[in-house]
């Protein structure tokens, strides 16, 4: 619970409501490695009633919030301001984002979202391209300084919003985290510098564990890899 109330009076509506709850038991956390991958993974998923094509390119991330998860934020958000630009030229829909969600367990860092054909292969090289602009190191330093300052802005603006305060006790909980966790993130992110994000793209946006997941009707799957040079895709139809 966040917010201005009356700490007695909350307490006895939680102990009415929850007290003859069990007290339940804390998992372990999984430890923050990841076993190294039997190569790149390219998958289309069959649906011929699709009208939209669905594209996802993830990378595997370290579990839970470890040190690097400052320099990790402010890689998301540089992804992020690149598919701004691809959106909009490619015709992509509002729902397209890169993200990480927190996890236990290992954590994808990912590019998501649905375009109309033929976007599909032209969808996939340009993300493809955009990583690769990261992995050199194209315009670096700009691109750091203004995730980061989203990143910080996002971090002091959330500070004060109910919603936000409640998701992140909850993250403090799951990961058992210090109270005074999201103070240090803000500390760390202002002091992430292209350097460290630089090597944190060589550890995990790494090709060969690169992981791309197309749904569409099967000739639009397979127009789109083949377009786009992907080789070695797994055709997958649910039942």
């Amino acid at each position: 619970m966040v917010g201005n109330f009356d700490k007695a009076v909350a307490r006895k509506r939680i102990e009415a409501t929850f007290g003859a709850w069990p007290a339940g038991r804390q998992d372990p956390l999984v430890p923050p490695v990841r076993e190294p991958g039997s190569g790149p993974a390219r998958v289309g998923v069959i649906d011929k009633d699709r009208q939209q094509t669905l594209v996802t390119i993830a990378y595997p991330a370290q579990a839970g919030h470890d040190g690097q998860y400052a320099a990790r934020l402010v890689l998301t958000e540089m992804l992020n301001q690149q598919m701004w630009g691809i959106r909009t030229e490619l015709g992509s829909t509002y729902g397209t984002y890169a993200g990480q969600s927190d996890h236990v367990g290992p954590t994808p860092t990912r590019w998501a979202g649905g375009s109309t054909p033929p976007a599909p292969a032209s969808r996939c090289a340009r993300w493809r391209d955009k990583i690769d602009s990261l992995r050199r190191g194209d315009d670096l330093e700009r691109k750091v300084a203004l995730a980061r300052r989203l990143v910080l802005r996002r971090l002091i603006a959330e500070s004060t919003n109910t919603v936000a305060m409640a998701g992140r006790l909850a993250t403090i909980a799951v990961f058992g985290l210090g109270p005074d966790y999201y103070d240090s993130l803000v500390k760390h992110v202002a002091a992430v510098s292209p350097a460290q994000v630089k090597a944190l793209i060589a550890e995990e946006l790494v090709p060969e564990h690169e992981v791309v997941v197309c749904m569409a009707d099967r000739p639009t799957l397979e127009r789109a890899f083949q377009e786009a040079g992907i080789p070695g895709v797994a055709y997958d139809e649910p039942k």
